[in-house]
Parts: C-alpha cells; structure tokens; sequence
C-alpha cells in the first residue's frame, strides 16, 4: 500500500510543480508585457533573468526513478541494497527542494511579489508528502 501511496504522492509532485512552471510562466509574461501609466513599456529585462533560474529549481521527473525501483518488494539483497541506495538518493533529493524553498531568496521575493505572486504551498505538502512514503517505504 505505501508503494501505491509513494506513486500518487509522486503525482500529486509533478501536479505541484506544473503549476508552479505555469505560475512562474505567468509571471514572467507579465514582466514582459509591464507598462508604464502613460503606456510607455518598462524594463524588466533584469527582473526576468534574475527569475530565470526559478525554472529548474524543481524537476517533475526527478523522484520517477525512486518510484519505480520501489514499486517492487525486493528478491534478493543486492535488489535491498539497490533500494536503500535509490530511497537514499530520494531522500537528498527531497531534502535539497526543501532547502531551495526555504532559502532561495529570488524564490521568497517571487513567492511575496504584489503583481503576481507564486504559491510554493502545494509543492511544500508534496515534498513533505514524498518525504514521509519514501521514510515508510
């Protein structure tokens, strides 16, 4: 049951940063298109390459392989061992997500901005969701 738990959480991940992407994508259009109050554009170049590396912070695929090498009770040892490894490697991987949203300090700006803010909180229960199937799993 936890595998399957594992799998929908993974879900429910790619699902967050999907709209997280889209959110970022949003905002950024609206960078693009700022005008002025008398019409005349804006330059927001800056701003929007300071949130471009906002786009790679967080990986859909990334817990895919921990998924599937889980989804199976092991056979022999070595299939344990290779379980342990890839959970191990999860765990990291969910951890430094957790990091990056709660240090990265473009992120809290993008998060807290006034024209179009961007939610962090379905990847939050995500990440914490993945990190309590995977300590199960």
């Amino acid at each position: 049951a936890s595998n399957k738990e594992l799998e929908r959480l993974n879900q429910e991940y790619k699902a967050a940063v999907s709209a997280y992407l889209k959110q970022l994508s949003d905002l950024d259009a609206t960078l693009k298109s700022a005008q002025d109050e008398d019409g005349s554009p804006i330059d927001t170049a800056t701003a929007r390459k300071t949130i471009q590396p906002l786009f790679t912070l967080f990986g859909a695929g990334q817990f895919d392989d921990a998924v599937v090498q889980l989804r199976e009770a092991p056979e022999t040892y070595e299939q344990l061992a290779e379980q342990r490894t890839e959970k191990e490697i999860a765990l990291t991987d969910v951890r430094q997500c957790e990091k990056a949203l709660n240090s990265n300090t473009v992120l809290a700006h993008v998060v807290a901005n006034t024209i179009k803010p961007v939610s962090v909180a379905p990847l939050r229960a995500a990440l914490r969701g993945l990190t309590g199937a995977l300590q199960a799993s």
